[in-house]
C-alpha cells in the first residue's frame, strides 16, 4: 500500500488557480476591492469608475484638487495596492 504525502489546502488551491491561470484576474479583483480601504472612505466616496487597462489603473475623481492631491500621491498608491493584490498588478495610475 502507497502512502500519499498530503498537501495543505493553501498549496493546492495555487497551484490549481496557476494551472487555470486565473491568479492575475484574482489580484486584479483583489486591487479593485482594495481601493477604498487603501484611499479611505472620503476620498472613495469622489471616485467615480474604477477599472485597469495595461498595468495602468484608471479612476474618474470629481473634484480637481483631490485629482491634484492623488497625482502627489501615485506612487504611494501603486505601492500600496500592489501589496493589497498580493502581486505587482499595475505601474501607474491615471486619474480623469
Amino acid at each position: 500500500m502507497h502512502r500519499h504525502t498530503a498537501q495543505p489546502i493553501a498549496d493546492l488551491l495555487r497551484q490549481y488557480l496557476s494551472q487555470q491561470q486565473l491568479q492575475t484576474p484574482l489580484a486584479e479583483h483583489r486591487l479593485l476591492q482594495a481601493w477604498p480601504e487603501v484611499v479611505g472612505p472620503a476620498v472613495a466616496a469622489r471616485t467615480g469608475r474604477i477599472f485597469l487597462r495595461n498595468g495602468t489603473l484608471h479612476v474618474q475623481i470629481r473634484s480637481a484638487a483631490l485629482r491634484h492631491t492623488l497625482t502627489l500621491a501615485q506612487a504611494q498608491l501603486v505601492a500600496q495596492l500592489n501589496r493589497a493584490a498580493r502581486q505587482p498588478v499595475i505601474t501607474a495610475i491615471h486619474f480623469c
